[in-house]
């Protein structure tokens, strides 16, 4: 019922993600699925990202092609090598390759990132709050690697029907990169929390999960899978109003993994300022002064209002539920190109501090999951390269400036900043 809501609300922007980047051909056998894979457009990667693209089959009969985009740090080799020009028009096909027998070198590990409703894949390379996930990961040492709704591309996971072919197609990933003994990590983001939670019931084995905006599989009284005795390590971050991440449901959740001594912890996070989308414009690829024409239009216009809490006086706030007609209305005056389209789309949810993946409190969430601890210290970006393998040197952020852009490097400033301001 959820996740058919959040398609719905979201169709609009899938529409205007429409008019980009040219067809996706079809990579396998021309099943249903396949056949939805054509009409999908995919978003251009930020600076510094260098996605590759490969589909393996779902299942041993090669139905439910998966595709999958990824990237490996700065330092780290994989056994076996894509072409650069491969792209998600012209994806690699998984079931002609085969496993070399070796391991990849120069990895902490390897993080599945899992998007939510009406995204894909390619968003997390894209967007501005997947695109700080995804440096954060890399930075780090990690192989990050994220797949596509396979009943659904371009929408929500329907885990009763994705969970086989996912589980399938991932070990033929990992055994095609020699991935297999490196230590495995899950990000989920909204519907793709509830994929996760159930990859999590299947028996896919995690060190690490984090949901955020998603109970995963917690509803109501009845944590779901989160009972389980030997569920991993998890972080959540969720924003209070939530109608699909809900609190309640999140924190019965929370209780069953104390229970069985789990460790676990939890983020909220809460509305920001409608002027804060001016810091954001460079990461939208959005110019800082069209962007303050779009925010004195949707401030005028009535989306805003005063909030009592901690915040620059006279700060106006989007009224809960008012990102989506925000958006049309912006779009409606504004040429935008698909990308900053859905940017803004996100980032309008961001500061509305409703429903929407968000890459605040990330940092904080990784640390625990690789410590069992998070810093609370501001975590700014160093000018250093990475270190020989791609692995930092200590838990906290240390980004490559070569492969950040400038409007990212803000990004994450105001990312700590609001972190401060807001740290439980």
């Amino acid at each position: 019922m959820f996740v058919l809501f959040l398609a719905l609300l979201s169709r609009d922007v899938a529409q205007a993600a429409r008019n980009g980047t040219g067809i996706v051909k079809t990579v396998l056998a021309k099943t249903a699925v396949s056949q939805n894979r054509t009409q999908m457009h995919f978003l251009p990667p930020a600076d510094g990202l260098h996605p590759k693209h490969v589909v393996f089959p779902g299942s041993p009969a090669g139905t439910f092609p998966t595709h999958y985009s990824f990237q490996e740090p700065e330092g780290s080799i994989l056994p076996q090598q894509l072409s650069p020009n491969t792209g998600p028009s012209t994806p690699i096909l998984g079931n002609t390759m085969s496993s070399t027998g070796k391991s990849a070198t120069g990895l902490n590990g390897v993080f599945l990132l899992l998007h939510a409703c009406q995204y894909t894949s390619d968003d997390w390379f894209a967007l501005p709050e997947e695109v700080y996930m995804v440096h954060e990961l890399l930075s780090r040492g990690f192989l990050v690697v994220a797949p596509d709704a396979i009943l659904q591309p371009a929408g929500c996971w329907f885990p009763d029907s994705d969970t086989g072919p996912l589980m399938h197609s991932f070990g033929l990933f990992r055994r095609a990169f020699g991935l297999e003994h490196l230590p495995l990590y899950a990000v989920g983001a909204s519907s793709g929390g509830v994929m996760l939670s159930s990859l999590v019931a299947h028996g896919m084995s995690f060190v690490g999960t984090m949901f955020i905006v998603s109970p995963g599989g917690a509803r109501h009284a009845w944590p779901g899978t989160f009972a389980k005795q030997n569920h991993p390590r998890t972080a959540f971050v969720l924003m209070p109003p939530d109608i699909f991440g809900v609190k309640e449901d999140i924190m019965g959740a929370v209780e069953a993994l104390k229970h069985n001594g789990v460790p676990v912890v939890t983020f909220e996070v809460k509305p920001k300022p409608i002027h804060s989308l001016i810091a954001r414009a460079e990461a939208m690829r959005i110019d800082k002064n069209v962007m303050r024409l779009m925010v004195d239009e949707i401030s005028n216009l009535g989306f805003g209002q005063q909030q009592s809490m901690s915040g620059p006086t006279g700060s106006l706030y989007l009224r809960p539920t008012y990102a989506q007609g925000a958006y049309l209305t912006l779009v409606r005056h504004f040429s935008l190109t698909p990308v900053q389209g859905k940017a803004l789309w996100e980032e309008l949810r961001v500061i509305e501090g409703t429903h929407s993946p968000t890459a605040e409190y990330f940092s904080e969430s990784i640390d625990f999951l690789l410590t069992g601890r998070y810093s609370t210290k501001k975590l700014l970006p160093e000018k250093t390269s990475m270190k020989s393998g791609g692995v930092t040197g200590n838990k906290n952020v240390t980004l490559s400036s070569s492969n950040m852009t400038k409007g990212h490097r803000l990004f994450l400033q105001q990312r700590v900043d609001s972190a401060a301001r807001l740290q439980p």
